[in-house]
């Protein structure tokens, strides 16, 4: 039942024909009215996707009038975002190292932490080496080995992942950025997919869950809800699958290869201690996030282990 100030203007919509302006505004207000942060730019955005519009032109088409049929599909996608679905998902996209990339519930959505993962990791590899060997370590949409195949136009790529789902969509992602003939895509945990060419790649990367599993609870229901938990849950300390990678990758480098992993608050320190113990790495680096955390671990296999 509603009560005053719990107008629904979206849903009492009368039977009279709407501007896109007059929708637009109703819809930020509404948004706004429900504390969604960006409300004008969430009706933007899903008022662009209903109408196959760029936010400029919707401005540019101010007095356009709305059909029933799109007036009934923006309003379902009001319902669904104030019902908390991510946005991403709603519109089907999202951009990532400026790239745009499909997504679904099947994958984690791109954040622009993980950018800066792509980039450490790219100020140490030779973009023109034409034996360069890359895997991407729980691949999701794809993002990670899409930009890498994107900005290293000789490397050959690998990207595994446990769900099929996910690596469905990565290879939609790679066939629209026009790199699927250069990425390999297989099914399988971690990096057991990768055994038949251990010792070959001059990088492993990855974004692996390490969120802790007491801390799923308290995540904003938005990811908690609607996100893959299997591509959070970092077990019981957040560190579970970082510890496999570490270890497994260590077989499956070349000499001198890099690692690279994304790390959640306060990991850092103990990712570097974790790489330190395994003798098979030189010390480990830590690369800021935008807001000052260590956010990046880059770790080198030594050339010669028995030696050093």
């Amino acid at each position: 039942m509603k009560t005053a100030g719990e107008e629904l203007p979206l849903l009492d919509w009368g039977p009279r024909v709407y501007t896109i302006g007059e929708i637009l505004n109703s819809a930020a207000k509404y948004f706004q009215g429900k504390g969604l942060e960006n409300a004008r730019l969430n009706a933007e955005i899903l008022l662009g996707t209903v109408l196959d519009l760029s936010r400029v032109d919707l401005y540019l088409h101010f007095d356009r009038p709305l059909t029933d049929e799109e007036l009934s599909e923006f309003r379902m996608f009001i319902k669904r975002r104030r019902g908390g679905q991510p946005l991403q998902y709603l519109t089907g996209q999202t951009e990532f190292h400026s790239l745009t990339f499909q997504v679904t519930p099947a994958a984690l959505i791109p954040r622009p932490e993980t950018e800066i993962l792509v980039d450490a990791l790219l100020e140490h590899l030779d973009r023109q080496r034409e034996d360069l060997a890359v895997a991407d370590v729980g691949t999701g949409c794809g993002n990670i080995a899409v930009t890498l195949a994107v900005h290293l136009p000789k490397a050959r790529l690998w990207a595994t992942d446990l769900s099929p789902e996910a690596l469905a969509l990565a290879q939609r992602n790679a066939r629209n950025h026009e790199v699927e003939a250069r990425i390999r895509f297989l099914r399988g945990d971690l990096l057991a997919p990768l055994r038949p060419e251990r010792g070959r790649f001059a990088a492993i990367v990855s974004n692996p869950p390490y969120v802790t599993t007491g801390e799923l609870d308290g995540l904003p229901a938005e990811i908690r809800d609607h996100e893959p938990l299997m591509a959070l849950d970092g077990g019981r300390d957040g560190l579970e699958i970082v510890r496999r990678i570490v270890a497994q990758a260590a077989d499956a480098l070349a000499p001198d290869g890099w690692l690279a992993l994304e790390v959640g608050d306060g990991q850092a320190e103990k990712v570097k201690t974790m790489v330190a113990r395994m003798g098979t790495y030189r010390e480990a680096e830590s690369v800021t996030d935008y807001a000052g955390i260590p956010r990046v671990i880059l770790a080198r296999r030594i050339s010669h282990p028995r030696a050093e």
